[in-house]
């Protein structure tokens, strides 16, 4: 898709379109990917902000229309990934089993099997990718992605993280990396350079779309890793309904979980319970268009949804998943722990649909 062949007379596709038909209409799902593909681009006019809102330069605009059709949300055809359609309750798959982690400090930091974290850790000390997209809490259990090569971190970033988060950030530098950079991840050229990256159904979603789009950066990304998600939380809201209304201290929590209620685990070793009536005004608003609950686009897909207590959901969609799932199993990075419960996942993802708003 050329800058020229976008271009069309009286309907110029660039930010505004994304602002009447996404933000305006509260569908934003926070995935941070028009920022991303803008910089990549070349014209860098959109720039994030809390919460959620994006803030760009009409007149730096090149109405490349990447932004447009880069977005999860917005109807663009690059073939069906889009997270708003129905596709199955559970999508394509190959395979779908159980697993946990048999890596040495996974379990302790996972909010399940550690499946996901074992895979990526696979990947990366079986030259299978250079570097992993991953999400971490910082200072105030306030998420934020970043790519890595490093065990330790990989391991630290294990756990489900209850608040959106612009991920692509983490790729909007990568055309700037100066060669010291890049090759602290083995390779000589960025082009050379294979990610993971791990997203929400959504994410998933933009990242295909990119990838479809033949657009940098999806020639370095080599596997896609989807995170079963049936709602997200504004991070604002989030953060001051823990502090404000349940007067808690964010560095006092060790744990959090979010199945029906909300349970909060805290560093002195006290469990709050929060119904779910009670925080579902936390929900971001875009989430409510989406009817993915296990990320159809993506290579393998990893949920708790379907599993004993322990275990993680593996669904292998494609070829190049299912063989990850296995060599990760027969390197002793993690084990089948068995099969997994489908009527949970179809009931679950029959319930996300229902929900789910329609234009």
């Amino acid at each position: 898709m050329s800058n020229t062949a976008a271009v069309k007379k009286g309907d110029q596709p660039n930010f505004k379109r994304i602002i009447s038909e996404v933000l305006d209409k509260h569908k934003c799902c926070d995935c941070g990917i028009c920022q991303s593909v803008c910089f990549l681009a070349g014209a860098g006019v959109i720039k994030y902000e809390r919460p959620a809102y994006r803030v760009y330069d009409d007149e730096k605009c090149a109405r490349c229309g990447f932004c447009q059709a880069a977005c999860p949300v917005t109807s663009y055809d690059t073939s069906d990934s889009d997270y708003r359609i129905f596709r199955g309750f559970i999508g394509n798959h190959m395979s779908i089993r159980s697993f946990k982690s048999k890596v040495p400090g996974v379990a302790e930091r996972a909010q399940d099997g550690g499946a996901v974290t074992s895979m990526l850790l696979y990947m990366i000390e079986n030259n299978v990718v250079d570097a992993v997209m991953v999400t971490r809490f910082l200072k105030g259990w306030e998420p934020s992605s970043f790519l890595t090569n490093k065990r330790e971190d990989i391991i630290a970033a294990a756990g489900s993280k209850y608040a959106t988060n612009p991920v692509f950030n983490a790729i909007t530098s990568l055309k700037d990396l100066p060669p010291a950079e890049v090759a602290k991840y083995g390779v000589k050229k960025i082009d050379d350079l294979r990610i993971a990256v791990v997203g929400l159904p959504c994410q998933i979603s933009g990242l295909t779309k990119v990838q479809n789009l033949g657009i940098f950066p999806s020639n370095l990304i080599k596997v896609k890793v989807g995170l079963f998600c049936f709602k997200n939380y504004n991070w604002m809201r989030f953060q001051e309904f823990l502090t404000k209304k349940l007067k808690i201290k964010l560095d006092e929590i060790s744990k959090m979980s979010i199945l029906g209620d909300m349970t909060i685990k805290l560093t002195s070793g006290k469990v709050i319970t929060v119904k779910s009536k009670d925080y579902d005004t936390l929900v971001n608003e875009g989430c409510a268009w989406c009817k993915d609950l296990t990320g159809h686009d993506a290579d393998v897909s990893c949920g708790n949804i379907g599993s004993n207590e322990g275990g993680t959901t593996v669904v292998a969609r494609t070829k190049k998943g299912l063989d990850i799932v296995d060599r990760a199993r027969v390197a002793g990075y993690m084990e089948d722990v068995g099969v997994v419960n489908m009527d949970e996942i179809t009931k679950q993802a029959r319930m996300k649909l229902d929900r789910a708003k329609t234009e």
